[in-house]
């Protein structure tokens, strides 16, 4: 009774192995399925993910032909969506970015980082564009630009900082271009003020 435990166990386990081995395969209707990877003509890692009926899911990472300790792309599918979220690293696996793609393009509030970790801005898209607020930072963190964009282009009210986080000039723009009455402060100092018409 024991070897025949023994002689099933060690079947399942085989067969099992044997389908997680498996990879880049097709269904019936001729569909990726199952995990599916990719190489470089040198022969390193290019991509590692999974497919059902033909569509990403979970997890997929992308590799530098050159650098394939890192991935510089991870992408998460996510199920009955058309979304994935996204992030982005340097050669040496340091957060680059990270957001939100609809096909190439992307959606929603997406973060930049610069090399030290620190947010370098934080930006809003629709359908690819910018669109939304916009905030761009110093690399010790403290705001530099406060904006808003439409379709691509600057609109509305608009704020500009300098390292200490103190106003250096403020306006609205429209259509990317400056309009109306701006304030600006030299060097940060509210008694420095001059005024310029657009």
């Amino acid at each position: 009774m024991l070897v025949i435990r023994l002689v099933i166990f060690v079947f399942i386990f085989s067969s099992t192995l044997n389908a997680q081995t498996k990879v880049n395969e097709f269904n019936a209707e001729g569909k990726r399925i199952g995990v599916w990877e990719k190489y470089y003509d040198n022969g390193s890692l290019r991509y590692k993910g999974q497919f059902e009926n033909g569509k990403e899911v979970g997890v997929f990472k992308f590799y530098n032909e050159d650098a394939p300790e890192h991935p510089i792309i991870i992408k998460e599918f996510i199920a009955h969506s058309t979304i994935a979220k996204v992030m982005f690293y340097l050669k040496d696996g340091t957060l680059q970015s990270t957001g939100e793609l609809v096909g190439k393009n992307r959606v929603g509030k997406w973060i930049f980082y610069y090399e030290n970790g620190i947010k370098s801005s934080e930006e809003n898209y629709v359908k690819g564009q910018l669109s939304g607020p916009y905030k761009l930072f110093y690399e010790n963190g403290v705001l530099a630009e406060f904006t808003h964009f439409e379709e691509g282009e600057r609109e509305g009210k608009a704020s500009y900082y300098n390292l200490k986080g103190a106003l250096l000039g403020s306006g609205a723009f429209s259509n990317d271009e400056k309009i109306g009455e701006w304030e600006y402060f030299e060097e940060g100092d509210p008694s420095k003020r001059s005024v310029g018409k657009y």
